[in-house]
């Protein structure tokens, strides 16, 4: 079963669908949004020491033209990376979440993405 994705990022919103086992296309991502060279998925991935590729969230297949795929978590966490006003607005609503307020929570999520 396919998931969906919507990001907002640099003031573009842009919806992503994801492979049948819920991974979204990192590559998909930094290409629709017509990203820096810099942002690049593998460059991220350098950043953070590989770490999401141990985790198992994250497949680079880059290597055979396949792109970097990644969890709905880890697409967020890229997401984020990429433009910290989407970092920021996550941060809000987690905050939000622990302090126990949800209606604050869902308001924050809905109106960035």
């Amino acid at each position: 079963m396919t998931k969906e994705i919507t990001l907002k990022i640099n003031g573009t919103e842009k919806t992503f669908q994801s492979t049948k086992d819920g991974y979204f296309c990192l590559d998909e991502i930094w290409e629709d949004f017509d990203l820096k060279a810099s942002q690049h998925p593998t460059e991220w991935l350098a950043e953070t020491g590989n770490r999401p590729v141990e985790s198992g969230d994250v497949f680079d297949l880059s290597e055979f033209d396949c792109g970097i795929w990644a969890t709905k978590k880890l697409a967020l966490m890229y997401a984020g990376w990429v433009d910290v006003e989407f970092f920021m607005t996550v941060i809000d609503a987690f905050e939000a979440l622990a302090h126990g307020d949800t209606e604050k929570a869902s308001q924050l999520a809905v109106n960035h993405t």
